[in-house]
């Protein structure tokens, strides 16, 4: 039986082997130097098009209109899927016109959204939010948002409380249609176990290059069919190599607990 030292030699020398995908290789790379051209485009549009084979392009429950999906993601952070979606609906049973949580107490907001976890901290953001948005737009909504640039509505969004640029970006790409690449967790994950990237924690300061990288067209399709994978297979402590659709091609497949060290905390 292997040591955890041997398996985790094996995966540094098979994540240093070139890519390989329909007779042809690709070099792997520094990410980021060269984004949209060469090599890793066709990398990444070979690794799309599975993706899209086997998943489709789930929604993965995100919501069509910007401010429903923000506090739906808010929800989401830190806690697993039947839990945010208890206290989303719990949340929209209770307000379902947003415009009156600018005058809710906090303490009533937690009641109802507990059960997601870290109750008075979102309870608190989903206020000050609604109170923002009440005196900004006149009503809690993100409809205006429509109207501005993805640089002028992704900066807005990172001004409100607790929201990050994966929060920020999620609301752009599935309510407002634009082409950014929200880096959650099993995205960061199932990149950097595929080559595509070699980046160490912490995720936020890596957004930006790896939204570089990839070309805007692709966006979409990767992120939601790679949070797709890592859900499904690609998990944070033991992958299901064997159900992989990237299975040919990950140069990663079937070494138990192969993240080294730097990539650890992004396991979870």
């Amino acid at each position: 039986m292997m040591s955890v030292i041997q398996m985790q030699s094996i995966a540094g020398r098979r994540a240093a082997e070139p890519f390989k995908a329909r007779g042809k290789r690709f070099s792997r790379g520094r990410i980021g130097t060269s984004p949209g051209t060469g090599s890793l485009t066709e990398r990444m549009r070979c690794i799309a098009r599975k993706l899209r084979r086997h998943y489709g392009l789930d929604r993965h429950g995100n919501k069509r209109a910007a401010i429903d999906d923000l506090f739906y993601i808010l929800l989401s952070r830190q806690t697993n899927e039947q839990n945010f979606r208890t206290a989303y609906k719990k949340l929209r049973t209770r307000w379902p016109s947003w415009n009156s949580l600018a005058t809710a107490r906090a303490s009533e907001i937690y009641r109802h959204i507990h059960v997601a976890g870290f109750g008075w901290q979102r309870a608190q953001e989903i206020k000050r939010i609604s109170r923002r948005l009440s005196g900004d737009f006149g009503k809690v909504s993100l409809a205006p948002l429509s109207r501005m640039s993805t640089k002028g509505a992704e900066a807005y969004l990172t001004s409100l409380p607790g929201v990050g640029k994966k929060t920020a970006r999620c609301v752009l790409m599935y309510a407002l249609q634009r082409q950014v690449f929200p880096v959650d967790v099993h995205c960061f994950r199932t990149l950097n176990r595929l080559g595509l990237i070699g980046f160490g924690l912490p995720i936020r300061n890596h957004e930006d290059e790896i939204q570089r990288m990839i070309p805007p067209r692709l966006r979409l399709t990767l992120h939601v069919t790679l949070v797709s994978l890592g859900r499904d297979v690609c998990h944070a402590i033991r992958t299901e190599c064997h159900r992989c659709p990237l299975r040919e091609l990950c140069p990663s497949q079937c070494v138990v607990g192969r993240t080294d060290d730097r990539h650890r905390g992004a396991l979870r």
